[in-house]
């Protein structure tokens, strides 16, 4: 599985990720409505439908992509098609390499929380606003050396700047990978029994094949999640999943619950990374100091992989 940075990890293990959800359709993503599909694989394309939906089909052996001079209405069809299974284990396997491949190499996290209270009374609303910005080196085995660039603290009430603090000195501090391995993904190679999944639609951008995949836990009575990811059939990697927060959730007395996340993954030379994560956290507010809401964001950069380089010139 792709390592999930510092930060990110520490906010999912909060959240005691583990699993996700769908909600089945009927057409496919050429809008027509009368498919083939059996219950491992509900899309299956009927072709004669396609045709006198005006298609132009083009039927292979395998999963492709359009050709490059393929007019905007053509749509290749896969027969037989890829089933739900042997794209989740593709996927599995597809992340696990990634993971094993990245090796020793450095990025910079940006991350923004606000926590909000009483956020809907104009009168009383109270929001905190953290800001860090680390400069993240991860050794070939997983252990992490953090150099805090900048920390700082917002302090709004009622929209007005009431207090503000800023730390611009660097601090380093060392983390290893516990977090992480406690943490259980989607599509995960130890884990991907833990879920139901379902292709949910195929779409054709550009010359590009994506599935969008929806995925849930198969336990009711401990917290998941549910939600879906686009891949791209050429790499079969994760380029996109959101959803929420389901089940029982792991700190009742604090936590009521997580009604969205997005996690997004990029390819920066050659190696996919991830690229961006947004969450909303719905806290009981039920004790002294505890906010309503957390909205968190954290966005990764200036990757650099082999030997770290030089936190200072990150500043220039």
């Amino acid at each position: 599985m792709l390592r999930i940075p510092g930060f990110l990890m520490l906010v999912l293990a909060a959240m005691s990720v583990a699993q996700a959800g769908i909600v089945p359709t009927v057409a496919d993503s050429t809008g027509v409505i009368a498919g083939v599909g059996d219950e491992d694989d509900p899309w299956l394309i009927d072709v004669d439908a396609l045709l006198r939906e005006g298609f132009a089909v083009i039927v292979t052996d395998t999963d492709t992509v359009a050709l490059a001079d393929a007019s905007v209405d053509t749509i290749r069809v896969a027969a037989p098609r890829l089933r739900v299974s042997e794209v989740v284990r593709r996927v599995s396997e597809a992340m696990a390499d990634a993971g094993r491949t990245i090796g020793e190499h450095a990025f910079t996290e940006l991350a923004r929380v606000d926590a909000w209270s009483d956020r809907h009374d104009p009168a009383r609303v109270k929001r905190e606003e953290y800001v860090d910005v680390a400069r993240i080196h991860v050794d070939a085995d997983g252990e992490q050396r953090r150099t805090r660039l900048l920390h700082s603290k917002r302090v709004f009430k009622s929209g007005e700047l009431v207090d503000e603090e800023i730390d611009e000195k660097p601090t380093e501090e060392w983390q290893d990978e516990i977090v992480e391995n406690a943490m259980a993904m989607p599509f995960d190679l130890l884990t991907a029994n833990d879920y139901r999944y379902e292709i949910l639609e195929r779409t054709l951008i550009g010359e590009h094949l994506v599935f969008r995949i929806g995925f849930e836990p198969k336990s009711r009575f401990k917290p998941g999640l549910r939600g879906e990811v686009w891949i791209d059939y050429s790499d079969f990697v994760i380029r996109r999943m959101e959803g929420a927060m389901v089940g029982p959730m792991p700190v009742p007395l604090i936590m009521r619950g997580i009604p969205r996340f997005t996690f997004t993954l990029k390819k920066d030379q050659g190696r996919w990374v991830a690229d961006a994560f947004h969450a909303v956290i719905e806290l009981n507010g039920s004790l002294p100091r505890i906010p309503d809401e957390l909205e968190i964001h954290v966005t990764l950069d200036q990757f650099e992989f082999g030997p770290p380089i030089v936190a200072e010139e990150v500043l220039r």
